[in-house]
């Protein structure tokens, strides 16, 4: 690659990061309009006890679900702690070996730095 091409691959490298970083903004500003809309119906259909809506475009319906939480640091500590009756050791010893095993992969990455503002 010469430097000419060099140097378009890289116009069009920060021209895509630019375009991809606005719809990334729009995307944010439209996701949180909908998360606001999507709590004022939830709590309009259960105070209402209506289960669904029926439009043009198919059914709107509320449904809840139990979700676990995702297992921390902290959660694992503690519940192991729970479960030796609260031998620290033991149950120390056994998160420091469930964390050890976590895979790690290696990702590579092209990242743009902004120089600094010069005042």
């Amino acid at each position: 690659m010469n430097s000419e091409q060099l140097a378009r691959t890289l116009r069009d490298w920060v021209a895509t990061k630019q375009k991809i970083a606005n719809i990334k903004r729009e995307l944010t500003l439209q996701t949180n309009t909908l998360k606001r809309i999507s709590d004022t119906l939830t709590s309009t259909m259960m105070d209402n006890n209506i289960d669904e809506f029926s439009t043009k475009t198919g059914i709107i319906r509320h449904k809840t679900r139990n979700v676990k939480k995702p297992i921390g640091v902290k959660m694992l500590d503690h519940s192991l702690s729970a479960y030796f009756n609260d031998n620290t050791e033991a149950a120390a010893q056994l998160n420091t070996f469930i964390l050890s095993q976590r895979e790690t992969r290696v990702v590579h990455d092209i990242v743009q730095v902004k120089p600094p503002v010069q005042k």
